[in-house]
């Protein structure tokens, strides 16, 4: 009965100290986000302020003082929203809602959110999935994966680039979608990094920056739909995940 006992108690211990692990990485990893890539862009918005404020300016840079604040802020709300959503899976869990529904639309609608960030680029978003798919899963999770990988595919093209998002049926039970881009790539470092773990932050080919929540968060909303991530990429000739 005492090795029972013993062995009951430490097995709660290890349990503890594992929850304990996971929740102290989601503490480091909020302070680190909100410590750097939070303090960035709003550090910069008030700097900005304080010169429109104490200076005269013409109106082409008042202009692009404005533009450069409208980068920043929707930097900030971006960084908020997945801020948000991933502290809310960590401290809640991912709660899953699977319903059957149609992809093209979802990716339809991602594609128009993301329009005007791709045209400031001049990049061509090319829709290839086909008419009439059906899929199971969560569709609130489908598009926040969609659109994710949209939204660093345009960080990391050039100017005047293509992506391509495809779908294609393997069976009566998976389709794989696809978004490929022609931009910087990702080195096999990376990839393995990615595999294993998380992509380092890195910036966009117009110095866009992100904090990496969004792909932790995509890489979450798969496994907890039964389905699988994977990328190919070489170096500056593009990634397609």
């Amino acid at each position: 009965v005492i090795l029972v006992l013993l062995w009951l108690y430490l097995r709660k211990v290890k349990r503890l100290n594992q929850e304990l692990k996971a929740s102290n990485k989601v503490k480091d990893t909020l302070f680190s986000v909100v410590g750097h890539d939070l303090k960035g862009p709003a550090a910069s918005a008030v700097q900005l302020f304080e010169m429109m404020e104490t200076e005269e300016f013409t109106a082409p840079e008042l202009k692009g003082m404005i533009a450069e604040l409208k980068k920043q802020t929707t930097a900030s709300l971006e960084l908020l929203r997945s801020l948000f959503e991933w502290g809310k899976a960590q401290l809640q869990g991912i709660k899953v809602n699977q319903t059957d529904f149609d992809p093209k639309e979802v990716i339809e609608r991602c594609i128009s959110l993301l329009s005007p960030q791709a045209s400031q680029k001049n990049i061509t978003i090319k829709d290839n999935v086909p008419a009439r798919l059906r899929v199971h899963a969560d569709a609130d999770h489908f598009e926040f994966v969609i659109r994710n990988l949209l939204s660093n595919a345009i960080k990391f093209s050039h100017v005047g680039g293509v992506i391509e998002v495809d779908a294609e049926a393997r069976d009566k039970n998976e389709i794989v979608f696809s978004v490929a881009d022609s931009g910087v790539g990702i080195s096999k470092a990376q990839q393995h990094m990615f595999l294993t773990g998380n992509l380092n932050v890195a910036f966009g080919t117009a110095k866009e920056k992100g904090s990496g929540l969004g792909l932790l968060l995509t890489k979450d909303f798969i496994k907890a739909n039964n389905g699988r991530i994977w990328l190919e990429s070489q170096e500056n000739e593009g990634s397609t995940f």
